[in-house]
């Protein structure tokens, strides 16, 4: 009997951390948005009288990056995203040629 190893696991079979997923478009919001944070939190450091004013800027940066995580969960999930636009458009360009 042969078992399927969990190397040659499908891309998406939900195997893994990430699900298949590229996690690239997600570190270059991340990152910057860190960058971000540690330079504010920085100045912050320095110049405490600033303190009420850099606190919506975290609030901002964590909405940032809840949104593009979101958006990268939600593109990448099951019967959504452009892989179904290109059916739809084949599936049409193929009855089109038919008649």
């Amino acid at each position: 009997m042969t078992s399927a190893s969990p190397d040659k696991a499908p891309k998406g079979s939900g195997k893994g951390p990430f699900h298949g997923r590229d996690p690239g478009p997600l570190l270059g919001p991340w990152l910057a948005c860190s960058i971000v944070a540690i330079a504010t939190y920085l100045f912050e450091k320095r110049m405490r009288a600033f303190h009420d004013v850099v606190i919506p800027l975290y609030w901002l940066l964590l909405i940032i990056i809840a949104v593009v995580t979101w958006r990268w969960a939600r593109a990448r999930a099951r019967g959504r995203g452009k892989d179904r636009r290109h059916m739809d458009r084949r599936k049409n360009d193929r009855s089109q040629r038919a008649t």
